[in-house]
């Protein structure tokens, strides 16, 4: 049997391998779903039990026992069984747990950094191409429903700054090369366009005034204002300001 895991963390975890899946319907345990998601994304390095508990329980870590993580490394096992019953996916070895080798994971975290960080090192050989796949993997941030654990939180904030910095870029050299109905199509694809940030707006707002669609534009320029007195109550940032100011001057005088 072909020993693979499929792994979702852009939104609700989600493991699959062939028709099954973790966590199950129903039968969900914080917990435990946080303890093999640390281990899958750390799975090349031995992990002990102190580091386990300190991860897990934080801020309590002096107030659980070894036998509350061997506990819940039993619960964890037990539940991955149902996923794939072969042979075990979290081995021990001494007072240190790791993840077996042996049980290969494509983790969508580590496939979507993989081409930011190619948009950002100037190696993707299209980035038009490379913006439409960034926006169509950046479904959600790294597990929301866990943000209260540090690790997590950490791991989010990490991919988050990748994912704008690698947003800028391909919005730069597009507009530098006026490749603006490019880029106006990976700012309006769902997971990038619901995204609240000063400097997508503005190359959102830019490409339609050069594309010469002045009335979205306009139309779009009211949705942001309405946006930043809502939900910021703060003033539009002058360079979006001065793009809305040419819309009106390019829209054609009525007879």
């Amino acid at each position: 049997m072909y020993k693979s895991f499929n792994v979702k963390t852009l939104g609700v975890l989600q493991i699959t391998h062939l028709k099954n899946m973790f966590p199950q319907q129903g039968k969900r345990s914080s917990q435990v779903e946080l303890l093999i998601i640390y281990l899958i994304m750390n799975r090349d390095r031995n992990i002990t039990a102190s580091q386990l508990i300190t991860y897990l329980w934080e801020d309590k870590e002096n107030q659980v026992t070894i036998g509350a993580l061997r506990n819940l490394v039993y619960r964890a096992r037990k539940d991955l069984k149902k996923l794939y019953g072969k042979e075990a996916c979290i081995l021990s070895k001494g007072h240190s747990y790791y993840w077996n080798p042996a049980i290969k994971c494509t983790v969508d975290y580590e496939e979507l950094t993989k081409v930011v960080e190619t948009i950002i090192n100037g190696e993707a050989t299209d980035l038009y191409l490379s913006g439409i796949q960034l926006a169509k993997m950046y479904e959600n941030e790294f597990l929301p429903e866990f943000q209260d654990n540090s690790w997590i939180k950490m791991q989010s904030e990490k991919l988050n700054k990748l994912v704008y910095v690698a947003l800028y870029k391909v919005c730069n050299k597009l507009q530098e090369g006026q490749e603006y109905e490019k880029l106006l199509e990976i700012l309006e694809l769902d997971n990038i366009a619901k995204l609240e940030d000063d400097q997508l707006f503005e190359a959102r707002l830019n490409c339609k005034y050069h594309l010469g669609a002045y009335d979205e534009a306009i139309r779009y320029y009211q949705d942001i204002v309405d946006h930043y007195y809502r939900y910021h109550d703060r003033k539009i940032p002058v360079t979006i300001e001065e793009i809305y100011q040419r819309c009106l001057n390019s829209q054609p005088e009525l007879e």
